[in-house]
């Protein structure tokens, strides 16, 4: 079985696109595996213990999660997670964290999924795709050191790694025309920012998932 993780909206926002691609998901079989998708919730003081408690009770072959980047333009394969909690802004739960997402572990931890191999594969098909080491210092980053963490800990060790998408189309739309230029009728932004349709974000995600448990089989 394939774990697929995302988050719920955040910041303001009425969807995440992780969100609505883990629900997409949930239930389908790709590579011949199941695919369970779950969402979780933009809370820093549930996250561990979420994070474990899925792994245990599923022992997934792999485990992908997805998060929402603002302004990223491509689907972006994180390769490295810091032990560092700098939140810029509150998670759901009004909590702005700052200090060790884990304590007594290392610096940093590296995404066991074969990153490279993934971009090349989603290029392939015509996917925009690009390979980060930064992934933020909010929870995107907390849950992909979290999740390497806990997976560490188990036997067999799932690879596992985190993906950033950029907005949905329809979350460009909402900003724009909540915007005071739009409602006062003035000269519209000349910068839009980048976004990417949820069918496109599937397809990136059905092709991470099935060319992970072909790396893996």
């Amino acid at each position: 079985m394939m774990l697929v993780l995302g988050f719920e909206p955040y910041g303001g926002h009425a969807v995440n696109p992780s969100q609505r691609l883990a629900e997409a998901l949930d239930g389908r079989r790709i590579g011949g595996r199941r695919v369970r998708g779950d969402v979780l919730p933009v809370r820093y003081d549930t996250l561990h213990s979420r994070v474990e408690a899925l792994l245990r009770e599923h022992r997934p072959s792999a485990v992908v999660a997805f998060g929402l980047r603002p302004g990223e333009s491509a689907i972006c394969l994180e390769r490295t997670a810091f032990n560092r909690n700098d939140f810029d802004l509150a998670d759901n739960a009004g909590a702005r964290e700052c200090g060790a997402v884990r304590t007594d572990e290392p610096e940093r931890r590296t995404a066991t999924l074969p990153v490279a191999h993934l971009r090349a594969a989603l290029l392939r098909r015509g996917i925009p795709a690009r390979i980060s080491d930064d992934a933020g210092r909010f929870l995107c980053n907390a849950l992909m050191y979290s999740l390497l963490s806990h997976a560490e800990a188990l036997e067999p060790a799932p690879p596992a790694g985190f993906v950033h998408l950029p907005y949905l189309p329809e979350q460009i739309a909402t900003m724009l025309g909540s915007s005071r230029a739009d409602l006062a009728n003035e000269r519209c932004p000349t910068t839009v920012p980048a976004s990417m349709s949820l069918e496109l974000a599937i397809r990136a995600a059905e092709t991470l998932v099935e060319e992970t448990l072909g790396a893996f089989a």
